[in-house]
């Protein structure tokens, strides 16, 4: 008996992608099934969400941002998750090459 493979890809993406109306997408487009927008966090999700990062990096009940770098964090990303990574790695990487 032959064995099926069937692939689902999540992909998020930036709002413009959905945008994409040139004929060379056509195919693409159709491929979509599900599409699901976003919004960016508010301030408070914006710490959870750094916090249960940290905590599945083996960080949990540590303080590891203060509270006004938390909310420099949500103020600078304007609560975009792929920026609240960014900026999390970013703080960091600097706080480790300052200590050393």
């Amino acid at each position: 008996m032959a064995t099926i493979l069937i692939a689902k890809l999540i992909r998020p993406s930036a709002p413009n992608l959905t945008k994409l109306k040139a004929p060379d997408f056509r195919q693409l487009k159709q491929r979509i099934t599900v599409r699901c927008n976003l919004q960016p966090f508010q301030p408070q999700e914006t710490i959870e969400y750094i916090n249960s990062r940290l905590a599945r990096a083996g960080m949990k009940e540590k303080t590891v941002f203060s509270p006004e770098l938390l909310a420099e964090i949500h103020r600078r990303t304007q609560g975009i998750p792929r920026l609240i990574n960014l900026a999390k790695s970013l703080s960091i990487n600097e706080e480790a090459r300052l200590a050393c």
